[in-house]
């Protein structure tokens, strides 16, 4: 999708992206079954992509965010607490 967009600074975060995708897998970061929701939200934003609906694309990364930042919290939190 990042190549796909048409805008540089997208393409020139493909390597980035990957580069974490594969640090989650490698360090085991990545859930066995993926969680629903989640993925729901990323079939959102292709489907949004598909339609050019940009707004609807933008509001469901910020969901994709927040969820992710959310789970960082808590993974932080209990090694703040350990």
């Amino acid at each position: 999708m990042l190549a796909a967009s048409g805008n540089e600074m997208f393409v020139k975060l493909q390597e980035l992206v990957a580069e974490v995708l594969t640090g989650r897998y490698h360090y085991h970061l990545m859930p066995h079954h993926p969680d629903e929701q989640a993925f729901q939200l990323h079939a959102d934003v292709a489907q949004a992509i598909q339609r050019r609906d940009g707004e609807r694309a933008r509001e469901a990364m910020v969901r994709i965010m927040e969820q992710a930042f959310d789970e960082m919290k808590s993974m932080w939190e209990q090694t703040d607490a350990g």
